[in-house]
């Protein structure tokens, strides 16, 4: 009888360690999956901050770019104040929640508009940037954008792979023929599709040292030191306070390239970047300052 009663109270024990067993797990896996989604709330909140401080920085962009143009010196150079990248830490919300900002504005004008660009500039620029079959790849390009169904010499065009019509986005170069990923990577900071036929005139002042070259080299060869002892300096560094312009205050652009570039602006690319924590956000648009019209928007 004895040994009935202890069965039966060992029995009872192990069904109680069981049920206690199982009550473990199932706390435990509801404890972890309260604490998944706690952090994908966080993340998600984090993220929805992060968004709001990228979209407040390209607000903070456009402040800046309509406060230069309330200034004195009608010209646009790399020296001024909306030329120089800004960088805030610990900004943003409460103490507890440290956030940055990097805010970067370029001149869409110190790129080459594909759209109203010549043969001969897309071929050295593509030459330049490495890219093979250069030349043939220009001719794909300039078959699909242009507006007649006439193939440039050599190269073929039918109507299932071109457009006739300007590029309303850069990243449509990938849907053209022979045009790689590679290609658009190497060529994307330097071409835009914003500028329509004002474009056929680079700002002189922002442009870069590669796309002052290829330029300098078709229109003016022997105006190339001159310039670039401007815009370089003396020390030929790109970038420093030894750097010069053109315009007003500046120097006088000479009188051989004036058709084929300008001082002025009107067009602004704008990166803003965010993070919060594990949340990061790019916002990357294109601004026309005299319109007040954003042009582009992407977000990543």
């Amino acid at each position: 009888m004895h040994a009935y009663k202890d069965n039966k109270k060992g029995s009872f024990l192990i069904l109680a360690l069981w049920l206690f067993t199982l009550l473990s797990i199932f706390c435990l896996g509801l404890g972890f999956r309260t604490f998944i989604a706690t952090k994908k709330t966080k993340l998600l909140l984090d993220s929805v901050r992060a968004h709001t401080l990228a979209s407040s920085g390209v607000k903070l962009a456009i402040k800046i770019l309509e406060e230069d143009k309330e200034g004195e010196e009608n010209v646009d150079h790399l020296q001024e104040e909306w030329a120089k990248e800004k960088e805030e830490k610990e900004v943003f919300l409460s103490p507890k929640r440290v956030g940055s900002l990097t805010l970067n504005i370029e001149d869409e004008y110190s790129r080459l508009d594909i759209n109203s660009a010549s043969q001969e500039k897309l071929n050295n620029l593509f030459e330049q940037e490495g890219v093979e079959s250069y030349d043939t790849k220009v001719k794909y390009i300039l078959d699909y954008i242009d507006e007649d169904a006439d193939p440039l010499s050599g190269n073929p065009e039918s109507e299932e792979d071109v457009k006739n019509e300007p590029l309303n986005a850069l990243e449509e170069l990938l849907l053209i023929k022979n045009i790689t990923k590679d290609d658009y990577e190497s060529l994307g900071k330097l071409l835009t599709v914003f500028l329509g036929d004002a474009g056929k005139k680079v700002n002189i002042n922002t442009a870069g040292r590669d796309m002052l070259g290829v330029l300098l080299d078709i229109v003016a060869p022997d105006k190339k030191e001159e310039v670039f002892s401007v815009r370089f300096g003396l020390n030929g560094i790109e970038g420093d306070e030894d750097d010069g312009y053109y315009g007003e205050g500046g120097e006088d652009v000479p009188s051989e390239i004036e058709n084929d570039f300008k001082t002025t602006t009107d067009i602004f690319r704008i990166k803003s970047e965010s993070e919060i924590r594990d949340a990061n956000k790019k916002i990357t648009c294109v601004f026309n300052r005299n319109s007040g019209k954003i042009l582009y928007w992407n977000e990543k």
